[in-house]
């Protein structure tokens, strides 16, 4: 087993969003580092053997080089298709009941949330709106649920909760994570930009 470099947090209003990042690597975290890693988002999800084809779907879309088994992984579950060139713009997957998309969903926007520098794309003082849609106000209350679980179960970024509503869970540094129904998406104020989007129906 190797050992994992050790890691530091940093929050506060003078960064536009909380990034963990690794003691002298200047990039944050791949969204599978975040996956496997305990302290962030591995917390909420347990045995990683569990959330292996979503973590190999994932890193495909991220365009993160896949192994192997990965990659053969990867064609069973896209139709045969290779991997993306580069990182996608969308991401839509086709799955059924219990298949853990509320999950993952809450899980993006934390990673989008916490683990991404938005250093240089939003101004001084303006707030970042990580946007969830769900089909219906239980998924959006499920996955709000989900994604406060993951920070509070997270050593790194359960200190990074400012306050947290009904549909909205806000963050130190400027980021506000809100799910809401998509039939009924309310319009940010317009002091708020939007940063990733994740759609779950």
């Amino acid at each position: 087993m190797t050992s994992r470099p050790a890691v530091t947090a940093t929050a506060g209003s003078t960064r536009r969003s909380t990034t963990a990042r690794v003691q002298g690597q200047p990039e944050p975290f791949t969204i599978e580092q975040a996956i496997l890693d305990a302290n962030l988002l591995g917390a909420g999800f347990g045995d990683p053997k569990t959330w292996q084809q979503w973590r190999t779907a994932l890193k495909a879309a991220f365009q993160i080089d896949l192994n192997r088994d990965e990659a053969r992984a990867f064609a069973a579950i896209s139709g045969g298709r290779q991997p993306p060139a580069q990182k996608v713009r969308e991401l839509w997957c086709v799955l059924g009941r219990r298949s853990g998309k509320s999950r993952v969903a809450a899980a993006l926007a934390v990673y989008f949330a916490t683990l991404v520098d938005y250093t240089g794309k939003l101004a001084p003082g303006e707030t970042g709106y990580v946007m969830v849609l769900a089909a219906s106000k239980d998924q959006a209350r499920a996955i709000k649920n989900y994604a406060e679980g993951f920070l509070r179960a997270s050593p790194m970024l359960a200190s990074s909760i400012a306050d947290v509503t009904a549909d909205e869970i806000r963050l130190l540094g400027g980021i506000v994570i809100g799910v809401h129904a998509a039939k009924r998406e309310p319009k940010p104020p317009r002091a708020l930009t939007r940063v990733p989007e994740v759609e779950k129906n």
